[in-house]
């Protein structure tokens, strides 16, 4: 009797070793779910029938049928990150761009013409507005086509804006092509003398002022004045007494040499209405 009741409960165990996996893989089959439908406990969608009342059903879903939105800053803080690397060039970048720019000796930059597309990008960025940064990419085509762009007076201030002022070479190389360069306009001449040019050597400045000296007229010079004032304060940084100091010295100049009431008390009342720190004294001889 022991052994046929031994004999039973192994063949109940057979059966259900058997039938074991096909419960398994019904429960672990999934099948795709109902567009709006709650599934089962072995994967099949089971269908939800909206409430009568138009209240929304338990999936969230109003009876129109368009989804509630989701939140997906409800339980989140949020933190401002600064990235100080934006909008300054990559080291390894530049190291290649100057690379580039001391293989293009004068010599051989002479001789260098651009083509029509490289003409185009060289017009479109001389007419760029003053308060553009141009890009590494975009300083190099200026400078490997400057003796190209001597004839326009307007690239002349792009090009100043293109040296590396480090480099002694090319400042002095910079400094010989810019006395051939054409004349600039009056309103280019400002832009030399402008914060732009801060860290330049000394002779950019002389270089706008003795333009202005030669070519303005006292009426430019009036129409100017207030520009012309706010820029004196950039001459703070030259090493030179503040008497000696190139725009300043002109602007005196002419006040005292001119006939004209208008252009001999118009550069005190500029200096007043120039904006200075609280603590600023007017410009040195206004």
């Amino acid at each position: 009797r022991a052994a046929a009741a031994g004999r039973a409960a192994m063949d109940r165990a057979a059966a259900a070793a058997a039938e074991a996996p096909a419960v398994v893989s019904a429960r672990t089959t999934p099948r795709a779910p109902a567009e709006s439908g709650r599934e089962t406990s072995i994967g099949i969608a089971e269908p939800i029938d909206p409430p009568a009342d138009g209240s929304e059903s338990e999936a969230g879903i109003p009876e129109g049928g368009t989804p509630a939105p989701l939140s997906l800053v409800d339980s989140a803080s949020l933190f401002l990150v600064t990235d100080g690397e934006i909008g300054r060039d990559s080291p390894s970048l530049v190291r290649h761009h100057r690379l580039a720019r001391s293989l293009l000796s004068a010599g051989f930059a002479r001789e260098l013409k651009p083509d029509s597309e490289e003409r185009r990008r060289l017009v479109s960025l001389v007419a760029l507005p003053p308060t553009t940064r141009m890009r590494e990419e975009e300083r190099e085509l200026v400078w490997k086509f400057r003796y190209a762009l001597t004839d326009s007076p307007r690239a002349l201030t792009k090009l100043l804006k293109c040296v590396d002022w480090s480099d002694p070479r090319e400042s002095a190389h910079a400094r010989q092509i810019a006395e051939r360069w054409a004349s600039p306009d009056i309103g280019d001449l400002l832009e030399l003398l402008g914060p732009s040019f801060v860290s330049a050597p000394a002779w950019v400045r002389q270089c706008a002022v003795d333009a202005l000296r030669a070519r303005a007229t006292d009426a430019q010079l009036v129409a100017y004045l207030l520009p012309l004032v706010q820029a004196v304060q950039y001459e703070r940084v030259l090493s030179i007494p503040a008497e000696e100091a190139p725009l300043a010295s002109l602007l005196i100049e002419r006040a005292l040499a001119s006939v004209n009431q208008q252009a001999a008390h118009a550069p005190h009342h500029a200096a007043r209405k120039a904006p200075r720190g609280p603590a600023e004294p007017p410009p040195a001889g206004m």
